[in-house]
């Protein structure tokens, strides 16, 4: 299951990009669980005690840069799409922010954005279970080796 966080400035643009977000995931079969938050403080305390799997970052200026940042600190899988009034694209590339948009937003760059997310999503969840299949095929020839060797002794 997906748990996305809508960081947001104001209660009004936080809810209509939950409602955006929900929308996009509706149509794609996906029914995340959506919480939107308009305090960093609160958000970040949140986030420590059920970890996100992506984040919706609409926060102006520096204020946006200093949120991606310590969120990438926090949780270096996490998908981040960044909406911002400045321009920080190349610091988004650093933090391999999943998209990065610059207001104002507009509804194809919202689509591309969401796709993007959605594709590097279900990547991070293909990764995952065959990275979770190496470990056991391993550790099942781990345990192989082991029980040859107490045999020879």
């Amino acid at each position: 299951m997906y748990r996305i966080g809508v960081l947001a400035e104001e209660k009004m643009e936080g809810w209509e990009y939950e409602k955006k977000i929900r929308e996009f995931c509706s149509g794609h079969g996906i029914f995340p669980e959506l919480k939107t938050y308009w305090d960093q403080e609160t958000f970040f305390k949140q986030i420590q005690k059920s970890e996100p799997t992506s984040v919706f970052l609409a926060l102006h200026g520096v204020a946006g840069l200093n949120a991606a940042e310590h969120l990438r600190s926090l949780y270096p899988r996490c998908g981040i799409i960044w909406c911002s009034d400045l321009d920080f694209s190349l610091h988004a590339f650093w933090l391999r922010v999943e998209y990065f948009f610059r207001e104002p937003l507009n509804e194809k760059m919202f689509e591309e954005g969401m796709d993007v997310w959605l594709e590097r999503r279900k990547a991070f969840q293909e990764q995952g279970a065959l990275q979770h299949r190496a470990d056991r095929k391993t550790m099942g020839s781990n345990e192989n080796r082991w029980s040859h060797f107490m045999k020879d002794q």
